[in-house]
């Protein structure tokens, strides 16, 4: 099931129901804006406690489309949530 995400509040939202679960994030990529998915990753608690207190997670996910790698996944660059 695809969730797309509104705003910031909805997202933290919905990531907090799904702690511990395994999903794929689609986002945009920082460098060429284009639409990105992860592999499975699962989301942890200290995710959201990074985007609320400070608005991205560290991660590291190469664009498909440019080569440029996503270092700070901010809340602007996500877009949904599939699970």
């Amino acid at each position: 099931m695809f969730i797309n995400f509104y705003d910031e509040l909805e997202m933290i939202d919905e990531l907090k129901q799904r702690v511990g679960e395994l999903v794929v994030l689609h986002y945009e990529c920082e460098d060429c804006g284009t639409d990105q998915v992860t592999d499975e990753l699962e989301i942890t608690s200290d995710m959201i406690d990074d985007l609320q207190a400070d608005g991205y997670f560290m991660c590291s996910w190469p664009c498909t489309d440019c080569g440029a790698n996503t270092k700070f996944m901010r809340t602007d660059m996500m877009r949904g949530i599939e699970y």
